[in-house]
């Protein structure tokens, strides 16, 4: 079920209170957020875990939901206004004429302008591979930040099944684990 207030509902107002129905068709890793004044980049979210029927077909010793999010103590409505006046706001890797010259030498100056050309029609920088940095964004596992350490127990031998969830407002995350072998 979802809904974006006065395009697919009415909303719900403060003090209200709405039940939210739906028919389960599968089990899985699902998750809840607002659609209301950006309040998921303000910690509206969280994880559903649907479980199957009949017995699990993934047969772990242990289950964590990984959610990741990212947090602003900024107003996101002043970020959002300040990305729509300068886009590149919180990007502060930006080219310089060294990079155009590196460019030029490696790839000729027609193909160096070309590029550039390309990402200022997409009104883009190709440094920025997100509109907002950790400049005002913070990190959250589970909701706490990297200094909290997130940890989830196992013991030697144990299959450990991990749900991760995006629920990055802006944010993408990039998930590597060492081999196991």
């Amino acid at each position: 079920m979802d809904g974006v207030p006065g395009i697919s509902f009415k909303g719900i107002a403060p003090g209200e209170t709405f039940t939210y129905r739906f028919k389960i068709q599968q089990a899985g890793t699902y998750w809840y957020h607002s659609h209301s004044g950006m309040q998921e980049q303000t910690g509206l979210y969280g994880a559903i875990i649907i479980d199957p029927i009949k017995a699990e077909s993934i047969k772990a010793d242990r289950d964590y939901v990984v959610q990741l999010s990212d947090w602003t103590d900024e107003d996101p409505m002043s970020i959002f206004s300040k990305l729509k006046k300068q886009s590149d706001y919180y990007n502060f890797n930006q080219l310089t004429v060294l990079d155009f010259f590196r460019d030029v030498d490696k790839e000729g100056v027609g193909s160096a302008i070309s590029k550039r050309h390309m990402w200022n029609r997409m009104r883009m920088n190709m440094t920025d591979l997100a509109d907002i940095s950790a400049y005002t964004y913070t990190y959250l596992m589970n909701g706490v930040t990297p200094t909290s350490n997130w940890t989830g127990l196992f013991r030697p031998g144990e299959r450990v099944r991990l749900r991760f969830i995006n629920a990055g407002a802006q944010t993408f995350f990039i998930y590597a684990y060492p081999d196991s072998k």
